[in-house]
């Protein structure tokens, strides 16, 4: 069974808005703090769906305390990119 909802309803409970919206965003699970993880949740922040309305939740995960991953510790100095997510 499929429910279909208007944008211009107003939405009393929440859970009935569409995902990606201000009062239901679309949440985002990125594993891992390291270089990967941190340049995915930046590419997904600067989508253009993004500039177009959709919102997002984002939450990294790592296992160790410190994020950053090689970032933290020291890039090469040709990833410039990846330094300068930070």
């Amino acid at each position: 069974m499929s429910t279909v909802v208007s944008l211009n309803a107003p939405v009393t409970n929440p859970s009935d808005a569409p995902r990606g919206t201000q009062e239901r965003p679309l949440r985002i699970a990125v594993i891992g703090a390291g270089p990967a993880g941190v340049y995915a949740a930046d590419m997904l922040t600067k989508s253009q769906e993004v500039h177009n309305g959709l919102v997002l939740a984002i939450d990294i995960f790592d296992r160790y305390p410190a994020p950053y991953g090689l970032i933290r510790y020291g890039v090469a100095p040709d990833h410039p990119r990846i330094k300068g997510i930070m």
